[in-house]
């Protein structure tokens, strides 16, 4: 898996192969973490409580604690790798041109007079609008 990721990162990242072998590696190590301080905890709380346990602390907490710290350090690593492979899949694709904005048109009729100027009342509106806006003429 490393020989192919030095070979093409971009597309290695991509990969559902390599994402899903992190994952389960994952999964796991957490997994294992988790049982391992769970026994620990339990070894703890016995200790604290006057629980007689029988056995030496020591030698029983020896494997869950090596397991929680393996663990941990296997997870962390295949999760920094996962958040690089999610940072170069983002990097590879292409962004997507913004949405031009959304637009609304109101339909107006305008009526006057039959010697009037029709054509210099709708220049005398097209220059008092806001900026943004737009005044056409409706095909008729």
């Amino acid at each position: 898996m490393a020989a192919r990721f030095d070979a093409d990162p971009t597309g290695e990242a991509g990969s559902t192969i390599r994402r899903a072998a992190l994952l389960i590696v994952l999964a796991v190590s957490v997994i294992a973490g988790v049982i391992a301080a769970a026994l620990v905890l339990y070894r703890l709380f016995g200790g604290l409580f006057g629980v007689d346990q029988g056995g030496n602390a020591v030698a029983e907490l020896s494997l869950p604690i090596g397991i929680l710290l393996v663990g941990s350090l296997v997870a962390a690593y295949h999760g920094t790798q996962l958040r690089r492979d999610q940072a170069l899949r983002a990097a590879a694709q292409p962004s997507e041109p913004p949405a031009p904005p959304a637009t609304r048109s109101v339909e107006l009729r305008l009526s006057g007079p039959a010697d009037g100027d029709l054509a210099a009342v709708v220049a005398d509106l097209r220059a008092q609008l806001p900026p943004g806006f737009e005044l056409d003429r409706a095909r008729t």
